[in-house]
């Protein structure tokens, strides 16, 4: 989802040696992520293509479904083997993959595993209203959709979950970050750098109480705290 820590996560693998593609093709960096967000402009344009439509920005009141982006996937099908071939060996982060994701796969695209971020969600209405003036409720709903549609779609996919208020918590950032470096087979030695390097701020992150979130929220939130920890177990059984 929006907002939820992911261009962080993207830094920190790249100076852990992840390869993202020319950076001067990235999106460049602004008032909202100062140091970038290592997305690829000619990725974004196709995903903000599949997702918006003809309603531009407006889409996010009403997001389009699985088979709507889909169909106009097929307007595009030769952008998209085209890129799913370039960036076939390279790492790639857009959050707009959450939604879009049927379509890469549909013309190509390989993907060998998916690293799932996410964050305490009212941190990430908070930064939407902030951004996109849009409320609370409609924050919660974009949320849920963006999470529901990932898992959906990488179900049959090596996927690793990471917890963005772990990462950047004095006390839990190295060992969050290892997770990162070690999913994505990267070296995890330098971990406690990388986070003295690009973390700026510490906050411990504080589970929610049962009436903090409608219940979707709460239940999802909950889903993705799970399926961290199951994952940690397989991470800790691989080593």
């Amino acid at each position: 989802m929006h907002r939820s820590g992911t261009s962080l996560i993207a830094r920190i693998a790249a100076l852990a040696g992840a390869d993202f593609g020319d950076p001067d093709s990235f999106q460049p960096p602004d008032r909202w992520n100062t140091d970038g967000y290592f997305e690829q402009k000619e990725i974004l344009a196709v995903n903000m293509a599949l997702v918006n439509g003809p309603f531009w920005k407006f889409s996010y009141f009403r997001l389009p479904s699985r088979e709507v982006i889909l169909r106009r996937a097929r307007r595009h099908r030769d952008n998209l083997r085209e890129l799913s071939a370039k960036y076939r060996q390279l790492f790639v982060k857009e959050n707009r993959f959450c939604l879009t994701l049927p379509a890469w796969l549909s013309y190509g695209a390989e993907i060998p595993h998916v690293l799932v971020v996410f964050r305490e969600p009212r941190e990430v209405a908070k930064s939407l209203k902030a951004r996109n003036r849009i409320p609370y409720s409609l924050s919660y709903r974009l949320w849920c959709r963006h999470y529901q549609s990932l898992l959906k779609e990488t179900e049959s996919i090596p996927r690793t979950f990471v917890w963005y208020n772990r990462v950047i918590d004095a006390e839990d950032g190295e060992a969050e970050t290892q997770i990162v470096l070690r999913a994505l087979g990267l070296p995890s030695e330098g971990a406690a750098e990388l986070v003295g390097r690009t973390v700026r701020y510490s906050k411990k992150a504080e589970p929610p109480g049962a009436d903090t979130y409608p219940a979707a929220v709460e239940d999802l939130y909950r889903q993705l705290q799970e399926s961290r920890q199951e994952g940690i177990k397989e991470l800790s059984s691989v080593r």
